[in-house]
């Protein structure tokens, strides 16, 4: 990667970092420290989801080659699923699933995110790490949390 690719990513990482941390005012010595935004294991396991996706993304792409991405994004899809329904028997989660389904409100939130984010989000992922370096694709696709903010204002008032 030349400089600008590196101080691009510099830049990214510079803005979660200073959205996940405060500085705070320690009570017990009255002197700054730097503390946390967000509870730590939400944090934690958002780590582990991003070294998830990062792994993902470059096993996909050393796998795919040059192969069709949407026949790629069909086989991650698949492996998703059956991977998801053993997560389900493990837990012993089908009642919950289940009740779910027979909600037809959140079904349709969640089957139009479902084409969003696996569907056209992993398709265009996977089509990305194709036609440039899956470092540059991951830090585009690390705007993520930018992209957030105006549904999060219109949808969630938050």
């Amino acid at each position: 990667m030349n400089l600008q690719s590196v101080v691009g990513m510099i830049l990214t990482l510079s803005g979660i970092i200073m959205i996940v941390l405060h500085k705070k005012k320690d009570a017990e010595n009255n002197k700054m420290r730097i503390a946390l935004n967000y509870s730590l294991t939400g944090l934690l396991l958002a780590l582990g989801g991003s070294l998830g996706q990062a792994g993902g993304l470059v096993l996909s792409k050393y796998g795919m080659g040059d192969y069709n991405a949407i026949a790629a994004t069909q086989i991650r899809v698949i492996v998703g699923f059956v991977s998801f329904g053993a997560l389900i028997a493990l837990r012993s989660k089908w009642k919950t699933l289940w009740l779910v389904i027979k909600n037809r409100k959140k079904m349709n939130s969640i089957s139009i995110g479902a084409i969003f984010g696996p569907f056209l989000g992993v398709y265009f992922s996977l089509l990305s790490v194709q036609h440039t370096s899956t470092g540059i694709a991951s830090t585009i696709m690390s705007i993520v949390p930018i992209l957030i903010i105006p549904p999060a204002i219109f949808l969630f008032n938050e």
